[in-house]
């Protein structure tokens, strides 16, 4: 029975191990993005796009 608890433990951990790897790549990632973006379009023109793409983004949806 405890062989039975131990590898349910083992897939949760490893579970959760890769929800946590996933969310700090896309983390990284994301940063990487943003500083190379505002180094290409420079801070207004990155914020600027930003601004745009939020507009777009919740720009009255039907729920």
């Amino acid at each position: 029975m405890s062989e039975y608890y131990i590898k349910i433990h083992l897939v949760v951990d490893a579970v959760i191990g890769l929800a946590v790897f996933t969310w700090l790549a896309a983390f990284v990632v994301d940063k990487s993005v943003s500083r190379v973006s505002r180094l290409i379009l420079g801070r207004d023109g990155y914020y600027r796009l930003l601004k745009e793409s939020c507009k777009k983004l919740f720009k009255e949806r039907d729920l």
